[in-house]
């Protein structure tokens, strides 16, 4: 059973898309590591990101969640694990095609993610800027661990969790239209 939100109940992906996408205003990917895995890969999430991409409706993502954004290549799978296998050249054969290619963006940039690896002794299966780049993304990153946005037609992204608030502004402007 599902909990539920001041009356809100959460749906899947697959529901989402069988309900219709057009009724909603936005997507919101958090960051955390499930972008890097389940969300980067998800078909369900690569539909609704290119429906939202078409109609050119607000598309934001904060921290480690702009690698769902991968969710929108054709062939996101492959994609991934070519970056954890480190192929580089079928990583950039599995980039083709992806539609944020040309699009400046931010994430949470290696440099502020190879401290947490040192410290916890393990490195990332691969480093999302990286995983960004490789697939054409053009990345802005500001400084280490403080707010920095960027806003590139429908895509809205923060580099990390000292966004936050800065993301929600440039997001609810954009959804007034302003």
């Amino acid at each position: 059973m599902r909990s539920t939100v001041d009356g809100l109940k959460p749906i899947s992906l697959a529901d989402a898309i069988k309900g219709g996408v057009d009724q909603y205003a936005a997507i919101f990917v958090p960051g955390g590591h499930a972008p890097m895995t389940d969300l980067m890969q998800d078909e369900n999430l690569g539909t609704i990101l290119r429906y939202f991409h078409e109609k050119q409706k607000p598309t934001a993502f904060i921290c480690h969640g702009p690698a769902a954004m991968l969710a929108a290549l054709p062939d996101a799978a492959a994609y991934r694990q070519a970056l954890v296998s480190h192929d580089a050249e079928g990583a950039v054969a599995a980039a083709k095609g992806w539609i944020y290619s040309g699009y400046e963006m931010t994430v949470l940039s290696d440099a502020e993610e190879w401290p947490g690896e040192v410290a916890k002794g393990r490195e990332m299966p691969f480093h999302v800027e990286q995983a960004l780049q490789i697939a054409g993304g053009r990345m802005r990153v500001d400084g280490m661990y403080g707010s920095h946005i960027v806003h590139d037609r429908e895509l809205i992204t923060g580099q990390n969790p000292a966004s936050d608030l800065e993301l929600a502004k440039e997001l609810d402007k954009t959804l007034r239209g302003e």
